[in-house]
């Protein structure tokens, strides 16, 4: 009937859509990966929601590439979906005083205005490795944030940043995927005519695509070797090897005393994603991890700093892919994607003191002792002379390490089929989006397809 109201898209496609849509983007994996969750799932196909959804990313995918322009629309379909759904989209707030300095556009274009830069125009050079020990001079509006974060992620890799374009050294310009007006009429820039200038004179400068930088961030498996690409692995151990200690030390000495924050994050997420992880994790995971602005007290002085917790959150929807080749399957590494289906969040240990000025009746005291017990609470009786009130009941609620049901995919030649699934603390999801699985995990995550 014409009165009836459209079917919703399903619970479990809405949260998939959250998870992708956390960092404001959608990667390739993550595309193959809606796109055989939707082939799969062909009791849905009756809605026209999941219908419509289906056939653009089976188009999008149909030629075997999947571009900056068709990630971005398909990132405007999963946003409407969401909230045509009555769902809220996750939120990545930044907060009023971020430490990051961000670059603004001189040029204030218009969201009318702005276009893609097409990586096949003639002036682009298109080199098989990127030698990241060279000079970096970045330029334009890119699509992997700001510049700032693109310069950060050189940097990562050893590599240099000029403001300008250097004609005396090994250089690349770098030009943003988003082009303004001034495109179509020729006007490149100053820069990318500077650099085409010491081109042209045989200076060792090319003029690369967003694209073909962003490609080359992470190493292919095998090739450490390569120039600059051998730069990255130290870091990336080391990166991981100091999470994973900042993990340890979050989860244990605070497990029967109230937390205290600390300055030591997890991983620098103004320098993008997190290095050496075995999962895709970026500044959007920052609530889930418990990384908060906090504000801080000095000389009377209100000044504000991240710090990091242990109540770590991450709840149904999260959806991340495996970073580099993937996950070491019987010798073999497959990319895989890693998906929350119900979660309950760590929380902090809490004290609670109860204080009376006259000894408390004897059957109080036995009330708020049961009440502790059957709570799993330790409790401390006190008599503190000298004190206002020196009578009191301390009640110490542990930490808790919550709980996280996790579906894992693999990517196979017919799509993304479920490998197994997995019930573990938010403490060691963390852990396993560092370092990966255990020889534990994977052998539970193969057990639970044969149940």
């Amino acid at each position: 009937m014409s009165g009836d109201k459209p079917v919703p898209p399903p619970d479990t496609l809405i949260g998939i859509c959250q998870g992708v849509m956390a960092d404001g983007r959608v990667v390739a994996d993550e595309a193959l990966f809606l796109h055989g969750w939707l082939q799969n799932s062909t009791a849905h196909h009756d809605i026209p929601a999941v219908r419509r959804l289906h056939s653009r990313v089976q188009t999008m995918l149909a030629d075997g590439a999947f571009t900056t322009a068709e990630a971005r629309q398909l990132a405007g379909m999963l946003r409407s979906l969401v909230l045509d759904a009555g769902h809220a989209l996750p939120q990545d707030v930044t907060p009023p005083m971020s430490p990051a300095k961000r670059w603004q556009p001189s040029h204030q274009v218009q969201p009318e205005e702005l276009r893609l830069v097409s990586p096949d125009l003639p002036v682009f050079d298109r080199p098989d490795i990127l030698d990241f020990s060279a000079a970096f001079c970045f330029t334009g509006i890119f699509a992997f944030g700001e510049r700032d974060d693109c310069e950060q992620a050189t940097i990562s890799l050893g590599g240099g940043i000029k403001k300008r374009p250097v004609g005396s050294t090994p250089c690349y310009v770098v030009v943003g995927s988003i082009a303004s007006p001034f495109w179509a009429y020729g006007d490149y820039g100053t820069k990318i005519e500077q650099a085409m200038q010491y081109r042209e004179m045989g200076k060792p400068v090319q003029i690369i695509h967003e694209d073909t930088w962003a490609e080359r961030l992470t190493p292919p498996r095998g090739d450490a070797g390569a120039t600059g690409h051998s730069l990255r692995r130290p870091r990336a151990a080391q990166c991981r090897d100091v999470a994973l200690d900042t993990l340890k030390s979050l989860t244990q000495a605070w497990t029967d005393k109230p937390a205290r924050r600390q300055q030591q994050l997890l991983w620098d997420f103004d320098q993008g994603e997190a290095a050496g992880w075995a999962f895709r994790v970026g500044p959007w995971y920052r609530t889930a991890l418990d990384i908060l602005y906090t504000p801080r007290s000095v000389e009377r002085r209100i000044s504000y700093e991240w710090t990091q917790g242990s109540a770590f959150n991450f709840c149904q929807g999260y959806t991340t892919t495996s970073c580099g080749p993937g996950l070491d399957i019987g010798g073999r590494c497959v990319p895989a994607t890693l998906q929350v289906l119900e979660a309950r969040p760590a929380s902090l240990a809490t004290v609670t003191v109860h204080r009376w000025v006259l000894k408390p009746d004897e059957g109080e005291i036995i009330r708020l002792v049961a009440e502790a017990e059957d709570r799993g609470c330790r409790h401390e009786w006190r008599h503190e002379q000298g004190h206002k009130q020196p009578y009191s009941l301390s009640v110490l609620q542990r930490r808790s390490i919550g709980v996280a049901h996790v579906q894992v995919h693999l990517r196979t030649d017919s799509g993304w089929p479920v490998f197994g699934r997995l019930v573990v603390s938010q403490d060691d999801l963390v852990e396993i989006l560092i370092r990966g699985f255990d020889d534990a995990q994977l052998a539970a995550l193969v057990e639970s397809r044969q149940v």
